[in-house]
């Protein structure tokens, strides 16, 4: 457990200092707009919109990068306040996985240490982010981990565009900005979503293609030693 806590120590102090940074990017493109000619900010909505992009786009990775340091927290405290029950429940847990004839490699008792101080930290961020996964900020992958869903990064986007370009950059008068903003989130909602579906797609075809290899190989062996056996035969 020493060496799991050492790397979810580092994931912690990583991800802050990234935090930190984003929140000096940010700063930095606050200035910068402040130094643009005040005919260039007011005359032109794209220069707004442009900054509230590029604000937007540091507001994402910050909720990405707030769940990241939530996560490795709640890993980390998991395998230190770790209880017998817990450890017993996840042990059978993953030992009924087995026996429903889900894909995990070997049963509990042949894992290495490391993997099961990490199974153990999952479960107890499952069992902590219970709140969590009510609301639907967070969700549950196929094989059981939890992970951020993806709308609250593009909220998380559309809520910095609108802060930037709202109150900042153009005022209340530009309502139009929230419907802007509203439109490039589920632009790259799309983006992202169409990824994913093309990505799955390509793993299905690898998996036929290698399906299909390895008939392919098995019906060529099959031939090949008939092939030699006739041979033998027609010898003899």
């Amino acid at each position: 457990m020493k060496s799991v806590l050492s790397f979810y120590g580092v994931e912690l102090q990583s991800h802050a200092s990234v935090i930190l940074g984003l929140g000096f990017i940010t700063f930095a493109l606050v200035q910068a707009w402040g130094t643009l000619p005040r005919d260039l900010r007011e005359g032109d909505p794209l220069y707004g919109i442009g900054y509230s992009i590029m604000v937007g786009i540091v507001g994402m990775e910050m909720v990405r990068q707030i769940w990241r340091l939530y996560a490795f927290g709640k890993l980390a405290s998991g395998i230190i306040y770790v209880s017998d029950s817990v450890w017993k429940q996840t042990r059978d847990q993953w030992n009924n996985r087995i026996r429903e004839g889900q894909t995990l490699v070997e049963s509990w008792e042949h894992l290495f240490d490391v993997t099961k101080a990490e199974v153990i930290a999952e479960r107890s961020l499952m069992l902590n982010s219970k709140l969590l996964l009510g609301a639907r900020i967070l969700a549950l992958s196929g094989n059981g981990n939890v992970r951020l869903r993806f709308w609250v990064r593009v909220a998380g986007f559309v809520g910095a565009f609108c802060v930037s370009y709202v109150l900042f950059f153009r005022g209340f008068d530009a309502g139009y900005s929230i419907l802007s903003s509203l439109l490039i989130g589920l632009f790259i909602s799309g983006g992202y979503l169409g990824g994913r579906w093309l990505s799955s797609r390509v793993l299905r075809l690898k998996g036929v293609w290698k399906a299909m290899k390895r008939e392919l190989a098995r019906l060529a062996v099959n031939r090949h030693g008939k092939a030699i056996s006739s041979v033998n035969c027609e010898s003899t």
